[in-house]
């Protein structure tokens, strides 16, 4: 008998060979008998020239072009099955001068705004990102490349939102099929079944709450928000960022928070009612985002910036390299500073993320992961204590960048707090421009680039986005990279990727089923 443990392992992807086919096949059968499992929806986003062989004769003719969604309903039912969810949206309410949760942003107070009387808010957000399975032979193709769209229930605490459990699929389709229409088919599915359900009822001790169902962001890595928002994912040359119209060749200017103008709601909107290429070029646009016709939602508000990608697998990576050459200089070579980070003792608690040895640096960068870069961030200063320079301008900064990431990961801010992280940020880049310069030519064709890339350039927005969605670590894809697994271990496992969108979906909608059949276990806010 399956219970929750091993429902989290069908998720994983591994139900064949733990199970076997029958048993799996048994138990979706059971499972549709007590109306637990509910089908994915097939939708049909266009067509392409394909062959199929009828009647022994290969011929030419159109081949739909299809993606797999899941009702919304179910899956916020579902997600708010927990009585500690149910608890939480009823009762909680924001705390004045912190920043705890999303709750507390701006972005939850001007959603409180669409309710109705007697209504309660139950925000959401929408997380997309692409993932590659890879075949049993350890092949990767883009060809395979999936677009995951999954759903969360937001402005909850982190022991709330941080496990699998607490993410949903919303919709699963091949990425290239996605981009090549631009979003279009997927934009009209979400769209429709937000507008469907604009209420939904919930049962809590004994009374029934009509909760208000608003999208209040997206979440995804940088490309993935721009494509999703419909705006330029070139980050090497014109507009750049997706809050501000900042262009890549102005961007090592650009070194306060308070010099950045926001993009607007009405500036978006009058570029794109324009139609004018060459306005929609300049403000970095290509199509509008259908999702903005959601109360709530507008791509120019609604995207926070995730520091995953920013910080942890972008701009530490360049920080370390830095240090190791500053090391290098001073007598440390990168094979005796690896010996040193294998033997270093990183504790229980950071063991499991051990850095691994940084490899021979390509461009600026130098390996790790991103959960190995945030240990090393923490610790390295401490491995090479002997070798350096406490007075030294490399070694000053690299202390301001690891107080600043411990700064930008806080659960909780003040008011004060988000005042002196936003110094914190200007007083980093500054330093960094001051060691390391602003820009530079290529020699090679004459083409500018910016030592200041931009993911520096994001952080100058943390502060604004602390003020309106909360702490950014709640916000953080982190947790939702493990959710590419079932699509990988299904691929390896079944070695099938002629529809490998409705495979995946498969899987998804059994392990939703098995959480629905069965009580969860009963949580309590951590202490």
């Amino acid at each position: 008998e399956l219970g929750l443990d091993n429902a989290d392992r069908l998720f994983s992807g591994f139900d064949e060979t733990i199970h076997g086919y029958s048993n799996a096949y048994q138990r979706k059968k059971q499972l549709s008998a007590d109306c637990s499992y509910i089908p994915v929806k097939e939708m049909q986003m266009g067509t392409m020239s394909g062959y199929r062989r009828k009647d022994g004769v290969r011929k030419e003719e159109d081949q739909p072009i299809k993606f797999y969604g899941f009702p919304l309903k179910e899956t916020v039912e579902n997600a708010i099955k927990l009585d500690v969810i149910k608890d939480y949206l009823v009762n909680a309410v924001p705390t004045p001068g912190v920043y705890s949760t999303m709750r507390d942003g701006s972005a939850f107070r001007d959603a409180l705004n669409l309710l109705q009387p007697g209504e309660k808010l139950l925000p959401v957000h929408i997380y997309f990102d692409d993932a590659t399975p890879a075949s049993s032979l350890g092949y990767k193709s883009s060809a395979y490349q999936m677009a995951y769209f999954h759903l969360t229930v937001a402005a909850l605490p982190s022991h709330l939102t941080a496990g699998l459990r607490f993410k949903y699929p919303l919709t699963i389709a091949h990425s290239k099929d996605v981009a090549s229409s631009n979003f279009t088919p997927v934009y009209n599915y979400i769209v429709s079944e937000f507008k469907k359900l604009v209420t939904i009822d919930m049962e809590w001790k004994g009374r029934t709450y009509t909760m208000r169902l608003v999208l209040i962001s997206i979440l995804g890595d940088n490309k993935g928000m721009h494509e999703f928002s419909g705006l330029s994912t070139s980050f090497s040359s014109g507009s750049i960022c997706r809050w501000c119209p900042a262009l890549y060749h102005d961007m090592h200017h650009c070194l306060r928070a308070c010099t950045l103008s926001l993009r607007s709601k009405d500036e978006y909107d009058d570029v794109i009612s324009s139609g004018n290429e060459l306005m929609m070029e300049h403000h970095g646009i290509k199509f509008s985002c259908q999702l903005n016709s959601l109360p709530g939602f507008h791509t120019t508000l609604s995207s926070p910036p995730d520091f995953f990608h920013d910080v942890l697998e972008g701009v530490s990576r360049k920080e370390v390299h830095r240090l190791q050459q500053f090391l290098s200089r001073r007598g440390l070579s990168r094979e005796n500073l690896n010996e040193r980070i294998a033997r270093h003792d990183y504790g229980r608690t950071d063991d499991s993320n051990r850095p691994s040895a940084l490899s021979q640096p390509t461009g600026t960068t130098i390996g790790n992961k991103a959960n190995q870069s945030w240990v090393l961030i923490r610790y390295l200063l401490v491995i090479a204590e002997d070798y350096g320079d406490v007075d030294s301008p490399e070694w000053v900064h690299f202390r301001l960048f690891a107080l600043l990431v411990e700064s930008i990961t806080k659960m909780s801010y003040t008011d004060v707090e988000v005042d002196k992280l936003e110094e914190d940020i200007e007083e980093w880049l500054g330093s960094y421009v001051t060691l390391y310069g602003a820009e530079e030519m290529v020699s090679s064709n004459g083409r500018f680039k910016s030592s200041i890339t931009p993911k520096h350039h994001f952080l100058l927005h943390y502060p604004h986005h602390v003020r309106t969605f909360g702490p950014l670590i709640h916000l953080s894809t982190f947790t939702y990279e493990q959710m590419h697994l079932a699509g990988k271990a299904k691929s390896y496992i079944t070695k099938c990727f002629i529809n490998l969108p409705l495979t995946i979906s498969n899987t998804y909608a059994l392990v939703c089923a098995e959480r629905r059949s069965r009580p969860y276990l009963e949580m309590t806010p951590s202490k």
